[in-house]
């Protein structure tokens, strides 16, 4: 099976030039190429809009070369004047309309690549105003393609997005057409299907497939060392890009309400590029401020030891399409502190494994960080829950969705 993956930015090698681009979702799609590459009967093309340009492959996934010469000159004016219409859409400013306009020239070129390719699938990795010229594409060639969406932030009750009129303009287009459209959770797939068109629900082929984690590889590290964290003190992990969206910020402002006692044994690790100036705030105003660590940007392949050594994983997102960090710390035999709310808490929920906070306020989430700190856990328990979501069981989905859809 010959498969082309669009997909918005990826980083495939991470260093100190392209680590700062790094994401989940950068990650999981790299990783799911490349699961899905190591079957010989399949052969994996992607086109990203990657800081990589100069890679023609990496791990067994071909890497199409994307290029400003290139896109202008299979640039075609129907994508010159789709950027346009979806530019107003989004009602954004100079820069975001420039941009909205140029990414949609790229549907010249890709028509291009997948004409030559010659394809049996094209998979859309991840959903933005940037995916739709990859959407046009397709259709105006009639290819056999789907969409996956690994965020699905818009019609949030937590979020205010002016992106929901090209998200739903976009979810009726692939409802009517029944073209095959994945999410990573049932909650989004639900949200995804309140607000499609009623006259296309019947049409509409939408399904769930869980994310998976691939292993991260044992590396020696001693974090409480590093940090000068005492051998008895608990340790509360939170990994991924520090944003408003992601709302590390939270995590600083409960574990500040917390008695002073508990705050003594407590320590929290942030792992990621700090793109909330707001947590440095939050961290100063503390009286711990020591016992609360942002690490900047972490290679994954070297987080072992910071997963193995967290005796809790905690996830205070505003909006979460699944939660890669609450897998991966599975993995570690790791428990899981994340909110009620948040879309893979019925596919991923287990007592043995999460405690849910109900409310999302301060006191709430603080209340929450004392009981993960004082339950009883299960390492060998939770790493059993946790093979659930391999990402060997994700890539065997995918490929068995994107066969059925072929046949």
């Amino acid at each position: 099976m010959k498969i082309l993956f669009l997909c918005l930015g990826l980083v495939f090698d991470v260093n100190k030039k392209t680590e700062s681009y790094t994401s989940g979702y950068s990650y999981l799609v790299r990783d799911l190429a490349i699961k899905i590459a190591e079957d010989n009967a399949n052969s994996v093309d992607c086109y990203s809009k990657n800081k990589e340009p100069e890679k023609d492959c990496w791990n067994g996934i071909n890497l199409v070369k994307r290029s400003l010469l290139r896109i202008l000159r299979y640039s075609k004016p129907f994508y010159l004047k789709k950027g346009i219409e979806f530019a107003r859409l989004i009602n954004g400013g100079l820069w975001e309309t420039l941009y909205v306009v140029f990414t949609f020239l790229e549907g010249g070129l890709v028509e291009k690549v997948i004409k030559d390719g010659k394809y049996d699938h094209i998979s859309i990795q991840g959903f933005m105003e940037y995916s739709i010229p990859y959407i046009l594409a397709c259709q105006r060639l009639g290819c056999a393609y789907s969409v996956s969406f690994h965020a699905l932030d818009v019609f949030h009750k937590n979020l205010n997005t002016s992106q929901e009129q090209v998200t739903k303009w976009a979810l009726d287009q692939l409802a009517k057409d029944g073209i095959p459209v994945s999410f990573i959770s049932e909650r989004m797939r639900e949200r995804a299907l309140s607000v499609v068109d009623p006259q296309y629900k019947k049409t509409a082929n939408f399904i769930v497939i869980l994310n998976g984690c691939s292993p991260i590889p044992e590396i020696s590290g001693d974090i409480r060392k590093i940090h000068n964290i005492p051998e008895s003190a608990h340790i509360g992990l939170c990994c991924g890009n520090i944003t408003e969206r992601k709302n590390q910020v939270q995590v600083v402002r409960a574990y500040n309400l917390l008695d002073a006692r508990i705050k003594k044994d407590l320590y929290f690790i942030f792992v990621g590029n700090v793109n909330d100036a707001n947590i440095r705030t939050e961290v100063e105003k503390s009286d711990y401020s020591d016992h609360l660590i942002l690490c900047g940007p972490i290679n994954h392949e070297k987080l072992f030891p910071y997963y193995d050594t967290a005796d809790f994983i905690c996830i205070a997102s505003i909006s979460e399409g699944f939660g890669l960090s609450a897998v991966e710390g599975f993995a570690f035999g790791k428990p899981v502190l994340m909110w009620s709310d948040l879309d893979a808490v019925d596919d991923i929920y287990d007592k043995n494994a999460v405690i849910l906070v109900e409310h999302r306020d301060d006191e709430a989430l603080a209340e929450g960080m004392v009981k993960i700190s004082r339950a009883n856990w299960s390492k060998t328990c939770i790493k059993e829950i946790s093979k659930k979501y391999s990402i060997s069981r994700m890539a065997s989905e995918y490929e068995a969705w994107f066969k059925s859809y072929m046949s």
